[in-house]
């Protein structure tokens, strides 16, 4: 008995919206070979490169870049193409019809901002504020546990008036079994970690109790 013939829906005029992604490198176009291909893993820059280049995503990625671009589909290629043609990625979001990205802005450190994500792409640029790296830019600054509190509830409440979501990566952290903590093992947390970080450690949280208190 023949098979009938398969059904395809045709999404082509349907816009897309990310539903979650990464501001933009500060200069793109100045991304070296091997700063692309960590861009490709989550690991320590430089540690991953020669596995990376292996993996289906990195290749297959690579080749539609250099298909896009009309390059050769090396990252050399594609790099001095992207280099050559700097609207590639305006062209290649409107051709997609990417209508709107929601944009995660707590990582990378120091990327570029969603005011000029908006001039740059032809795209709405939404936010999605990510409250981890809200509470460790207040840490540093050593308040009072309470007035620390207070701060991270006033400026969550206020990125809520433009951001779309708002986004916990206590599962990396800390993991998802979520309790109401104890008031002083949360203040002994926060002390903690102010202390690690006035002594030139990191503000990155891991401590449980802190981690829920905010959540």
């Amino acid at each position: 008995v023949p098979m009938p013939a398969p059904r395809f829906v045709d999404l082509t005029d349907v816009p897309v919206v990310d539903g979650h992604c990464h501001p933009l490198l500060t200069d793109p176009w100045s991304v070296s070979s091997q700063g692309f291909i960590d861009l490709f893993s989550e690991a320590r820059p430089g540690t991953m490169g020669a596995h990376v280049l292996h993996t289906g995503y990195f290749r297959r990625t690579l080749h539609e870049l250099a298909r896009r671009l009309g390059a050769e589909p090396s990252v050399e290629a594609v790099l001095e193409r992207r280099r050559a043609l700097s609207e590639g990625a305006r062209r290649a979001l409107a051709e997609s019809r990417v209508a709107a990205l929601l944009v995660d802005t707590g990582y990378p450190p120091g990327a570029m901002p969603l005011t000029q994500m908006r001039r740059d792409l032809p795209c709405q640029v939404h936010e999605v504020f990510r409250i981890e790296a809200c509470a460790q830019d207040l840490v540093r600054k050593a308040l009072p546990y309470d007035q620390f509190l207070t701060r991270f509830r006033d400026e969550v409440t206020a990125a809520t008036a433009g951001a779309v979501a708002l986004k916990s990566i206590i599962a990396y952290r800390s993991g998802l079994s979520v309790q109401p903590p104890r008031p002083d093992e949360a203040m002994a947390a926060y002390r903690h970690v102010v202390t690690r970080v006035e002594g030139g450690g990191s503000p990155r949280l891991t401590e449980k109790p802190l981690l829920d208190a905010l959540f």
